[in-house]
């Protein structure tokens, strides 16, 4: 198990744990996504509570809007972030995909 894993597991007292292997004071910060094993997903930001997505068309992060917006009018998630990248500076054009299988 890692950090963030022993945090979650043990009912989320105080801040989400930094990184494994940052050491950069930039970087300390918990931030990323969480899938319990009901198929919730949660969306980790340290000093936070864990938020769960529960939208219909989720996104997170730079040019979430944007993307979200794409993802209701029928775009597919490829195409939703293509979108976001000109309106937002954070967001550019390296896009990888991942699929989770529940």
């Amino acid at each position: 198990t890692n950090k963030i894993q022993e945090w979650w597991e043990e009912g989320r007292e105080g801040d989400c744990p930094v990184k494994e292997g940052k050491d950069d004071e930039e970087e300390e910060s918990c931030q990323g996504l969480l899938i319990d094993y009901e198929g919730s997903v949660f969306m980790l930001l340290r000093g936070v509570s864990p938020i769960e997505i529960d939208d219909e068309y989720g996104a997170i992060g730079s040019g979430a809007e944007y993307a979200r917006s794409k993802l209701a009018l029928g775009a597919d998630v490829e195409d939703a972030i293509k979108h976001a990248s000109p309106f937002e500076i954070y967001t550019d054009g390296n896009i990888k995909l991942m699929e989770i299988v529940l």
